[in-house]
This record gives structure tokens, C-alpha cells and sequence, in this order.
């Protein structure tokens, strides 16, 4: 995931390239590979260099805010370069961003959703997140149910793309 920094007064580019136990990331094309904890409420401690510091993660609308330490940045997700008219999804499953709790859920199995319709809502240290269909698609299973606990990564729903060669009568 490409993401631009705009809210320190210097712009600068994140490329998160893996996370987990090593969090892999570009940071103005510079490499970087830290060692990441998980944290019961969410957050997570990054060793930089010997020196641990704690970061928490949230989607909020548009933007992505991280705050590192008492340091907030908010990002956002540069979008690559469309060419043709390319509707496919980057990935058929829908995971939590981070540890929470799953409030809603707003579509059933069967559905067809629209890119930018909201799927689940989630809450994590009292925060909401609604996580949103990337692109036309049916939803295939729900994993999930309202009130459960999820751990960061967990598949909480299935999407299928749309067959956009196929008539809309036919779907």
C-alpha cells in the first residue's frame, strides 16, 4: 500500500510492503525492516534501533491516522494510475486492520456491493472504523458476526468480482 504523509508540514511517501512480526516499509525510497509487537489494545511497539516506540493505526474516512509516540501523522493511500477500465478486486477478502471488535455488518452473503460501499464497522480504543468494497463485487461469506473480537488480519468477509462482461440482468 502506496500512502503520502500531509499533516507535518512535509510531505514525505510510505510504501508498507509487509507487516506482522517485521514491519517492511519505503520510506522516501529509503528500506526499512523493524521488528513489531502486538499489544493487547491495538497498538503495536516498533523497535527502531533498540529504541521502542508505540504506534496505533485507524481509518478514518479517506485517511489512514498512525500516531508514533505522542507524534500523529495522517496519511493517504496514493492510487496507482488507472489504465483501460480495469474493476477487479486487489484481493477477494476483506481483513481487520487491527484488533477490535466488529459492531456492524451492512451487507448480507448474496450481496452485490459497489466500490466505496460500506461492509463492516469496527471499533478499536473507542475508535470506528467502516471498512468499504474496494470494487463491484458479491459477497461471498461472512466470517464474521456483530459483537465478536477479531485479532489484526482476520478474514471477515469473501468477495467474488463481478463478471463485468456479463449483462446486468444476467447477474
Amino acid at each position: 500500500m502506496k500512502l503520502r504523509e500531509t499533516s507535518s508540514g512535509r510531505q514525505f511517501d510510505v510504501e508498507v510492503t509487509s507487516a506482522g512480526p517485521v514491519l517492511q516499509a519505503q520510506l522516501d525510497r529509503a528500506e526499512a525492516k523493524l521488528p513489531t509487537q502486538p499489544l493487547a489494545d491495538g497498538a503495536i511497539l516498533i523497535d527502531c534501533g533498540g529504541r521502542r516506540v508505540r504506534a496505533f493505526a485507524a481509518r478514518l474516512g479517506q485517511s489512514i491516522v498512525v500516531s508514533i509516540g505522542p507524534q500523529p501523522f495522517t496519511f493517504v493511500e496514493l492510487k496507482a494510475e488507472r489504465r483501460g477500465a480495469r474493476h477487479g478486486l486487489a484481493t477477494p477478502l476483506v481483513t481487520a486492520p487491527m484488533p477490535g471488535k466488529v459492531l456492524s455488518i451492512m451487507v448480507g452473503e448474496g450481496d452485490q456491493v459497489a466500490a466505496g460501499q460500506p461492509l463492516i464497522t469496527m471499533e478499536a480504543m473507542k475508535m470506528e472504523t467502516t471498512l468499504s468494497a474496494e470494487g463491484p463485487a458479491q459477497v461471498k461469506r461472512i466470517a464474521v458476526s456483530a459483537g465478536q473480537m477479531v485479532e489484526a488480519g482476520a478474514v471477515l468477509m469473501e468477495l467474488s468480482p463481478l463478471d463485468s462482461t456479463r449483462p446486468q440482468s444476467d447477474r
